[in-house]
């Protein structure tokens, strides 16, 4: 065996290393160093798996942990009642720092309280009937003033094909079911409206929605071939209450013009023409120069070729592609 050049304070070295991990104050030859480095205790580890915030010690027998896997969800105390989660932490709420004194937009997460100070003129329409709503004995009852506004032009008319566009431009009104003549609608305040806006209200169509009304007849006019307008049914001597089959799918137009006839006169001088979009199951009026309710006709396409009808069920319909 060939010999080597050992330093007595290797040695020392090692054998301080020895002593270091078996806990004694031996003393060791060089010769008995590998034994007592065998002798060595190798520690007994085990696995750890967190799921809540805790101590934890190693099982009886172990000498520690050889690793840890943690997965502890979201925990709060009673100290943390009212706090909320801001940047990844809890944080404690409190009075937003000045009031807010104009409408918009505003992140409220870390306030508990914030005070509002908008000038007059705000979302109330008449506060004073809110109030008087809000405290009215039973059986008490008030008269509402009203609103009266000019009527909207439906929203569908900005979708429509140009051809449709262009006949409402050149030759329709803007009109209303219950007036031959006027072009306004005048509506109760009530508790919902009187919390609204003014602006709100007069844009709202299911107050003062408009009708698109061609005032004359279509039988028979030029004004069929100018914009290609296509009969798809003449119940104009009545029709059936159930099902009306249509000579065409109404999908294959971009609205429909429904003719109301008066007393089964397809020329009357009191026949006149209301222009819809292309909805199913919703009841729709035809048209009467004077609104006599006597003659009304209201028309229901229950599929894209056929359609029901109510009341004088007296109609002549047309596309408008």
């Amino acid at each position: 065996m060939s010999k080597v050049l050992v330093t007595e304070s290797s040695l020392e070295s090692i054998a301080d290393a020895i002593r270091a991990k078996n806990g004694t104050e031996n003393t060791y030859r060089p010769g008995q160093m590998a034994a007592a480095i065998a002798a060595i205790e190798t520690p007994d580890l085990e696995a750890l798996t967190a799921t809540q915030n805790g101590t934890y010690a190693p099982s009886a027998g172990k000498n520690g942990f050889s690793g840890a896997v943690v997965n502890v969800p979201n925990s709060y105390a009673a100290g943390d009642e009212g706090k909320v989660v801001s940047n990844g932490e809890l944080v404690a709420q409190t009075a937003r720092a000045s009031e807010i004194t104009a409408n918009g937009t505003y992140d409220t997460t870390t306030n508990d309280e914030v005070t509002v100070n908008v000038a007059a003129g705000g979302s109330d329409l008449y506060p004073l009937w809110t109030d008087i709503y809000d405290n009215l004995p039973s059986g008490v009852s008030v008269s509402t003033p009203s609103i009266t506004a000019h009527v909207l032009t439906p929203a569908w008319v900005a979708s429509m094909s140009q051809n449709v566009k262009d006949f409402i431009d050149n030759e329709c009104r803007l009109s209303t079911r219950s007036s031959a003549t006027g072009t306004t609608v005048s509506t109760n305040i009530t508790k919902e409206k009187a919390q609204r806006s003014l602006s709100q209200v007069t844009a709202d169509p299911s107050y003062f929605g408009g009708l698109i009304e061609y005032y004359g007849n279509l039988y028979g006019s030029a004004l069929l071939t100018t914009y290609n307008m296509v009969l798809l049914g003449d119940f104009s001597q009545g029709g059936s209450a159930g099902s009306n089959a249509l000579s065409d799918a109404i999908t294959n137009y971009s609205a429909v013009a429904l003719q109301g006839i008066y007393r089964k006169s397809r020329t009357s001088e009191y026949n006149t023409t209301i222009i819809y979009p292309l909805d199913l199951d919703i009841w729709r009026w035809t048209g009467m120069k004077d609104r006599n309710n006597s003659y009304n006709c209201t028309v229901k396409f229950i599929n894209a070729q056929a359609v029901s009808l109510s009341d004088t069920r007296q109609v002549i319909i047309y596309g408008i592609p």
